[in-house]
C-alpha cells in the first residue's frame, strides 16, 4: 500500500513538472507596450510583441520629444522573460540613430507585469492600448 502511494505521488509530482515544461511562460507579453523618457519634453519607446511559448518577436519603435522617428521597424527576438532589440541603420531615419542613446536595449517582463531593463535605464515599458501612428507601418 505504501509503495502504491508512493509511485502515485511520484508519477503525479513528474506529471506537473512536465506540464510546466510543456505549456511554457504563464506570462504573455503579446501586445503594445510604451515607455516615456525623463524630462518636461520625453521621448517615447513602443514595442508591438508577440508571444508564441517562450519566443518572443515583434517590432521597436523610438519617437524623439519634438515627435520626429528615430526608428522604427527595429526587429525584436528574443526568449522569454529577456526583450531585447537592436535598431540597424536600414531602420533608422537618417543619421538619427547616430545621435541617439537608445540604439539597442535590453530587458526582461518581470513580476510587477512591466519589461524593466537590464541595465539603469530610463525606459520602462508598461502595456499601452496605443501606439503611436508615427510607428504604424507604412
Amino acid at each position: 500500500m505504501r509503495l502504491c502511494a508512493r509511485v502515485s505521488l511520484v508519477t503525479v509530482s513528474a506529471a506537473i513538472c512536465c506540464a510546466c515544461s510543456l505549456f511554457g511562460p504563464s506570462e504573455d507579453v503579446t501586445g503594445l507596450w510604451q515607455a516615456r523618457g525623463r524630462g518636461t519634453s520625453p521621448s517615447f519607446i513602443y514595442l508591438d510583441l508577440h508571444q508564441s511559448g517562450d519566443s518572443i518577436t515583434g517590432t521597436a519603435c523610438y519617437v524623439g520629444s519634438d515627435g520626429t522617428v528615430i526608428y522604427k521597424g527595429a526587429p525584436v527576438s528574443s526568449r522569454y522573460p529577456n526583450v531585447q532589440w537592436v535598431a540597424t541603420e536600414s531602420r533608422c531615419s537618417e543619421l538619427l540613430c547616430a545621435a541617439s542613446l537608445v540604439n539597442a536595449w535590453t530587458g526582461r517582463a518581470d513580476k510587477t507585469g512591466d519589461i524593466v531593463p537590464a541595465a539603469d535605464t530610463e525606459f520602462r515599458f508598461r502595456r499601452s492600448e496605443i501606439q503611436s501612428r508615427a510607428c504604424m507601418p507604412s
